[in-house]
């Protein structure tokens, strides 16, 4: 693993084993392309990164897909993405963040 580079399987992993509920491959799916579109694009080199923003855009997703789930649960999934992404690198300091695409 290249340090600062997002791979979405890890990210997975990371998810999974953190929340102690239920999430189905389908929804994983969903917030998964999300949250990358959202990284890649919205976000972009060098973007200011506002968690909510990010929970607002993935609930948005879901429910143009039709697809329920919880604020909070969403919001935690997020956070664990986030601190996932810190933990690799993916932030150098709070001041000045690098931001790694994520390799779908």
């Amino acid at each position: 693993m290249i340090r600062g580079y997002i791979e979405s399987d890890r990210v997975r992993t990371a998810v999974y084993n953190r929340i102690n509920f239920d999430l189905s491959e389908n929804i994983w799916t969903e917030i998964n392309c999300a949250f990358g579109y959202y990284w890649n694009e919205k976000i972009g080199f060098a973007g200011d990164v506002y968690s909510e923003q990010i929970v607002d855009y993935i609930e948005g997703c879901l429910k143009e897909k039709h697809i329920i789930l919880q604020k909070g649960k969403i919001i935690y999934i997020v956070n664990v993405i986030l601190e996932y992404i810190k933990m690799i690198g993916g932030f150098l300091n709070e001041e000045t963040p690098f931001i790694p695409l994520i390799k779908g």
